[in-house]
């Protein structure tokens, strides 16, 4: 069932920008791909510190 939905102009602009960019036929896939984008985590997304490199222990010779 298709809705009406206020954005302003700025938001317009960019999803007309973003629906050339996609290649899509419509506003409502625009948002679609939006959406999964944003639900998507990835990996160096994951814990409270997203990019952050990953944890490497060096090595310590505690005996020298």
């Amino acid at each position: 069932m298709p809705t009406t939905i206020q954005v302003q102009d700025d938001v317009y602009k960019m999803l007309n920008i973003l629906k050339k960019e996609l290649n899509v036929e419509s506003y409502n896939d625009v948002i679609r791909h939006l959406l999964r984008k944003s639900k998507r985590m990835d990996e160096s997304e994951f814990g409270s510190m997203p990019g952050i490199a990953p944890f490497q222990r060096e090595e310590i010779d505690r005996f020298d």
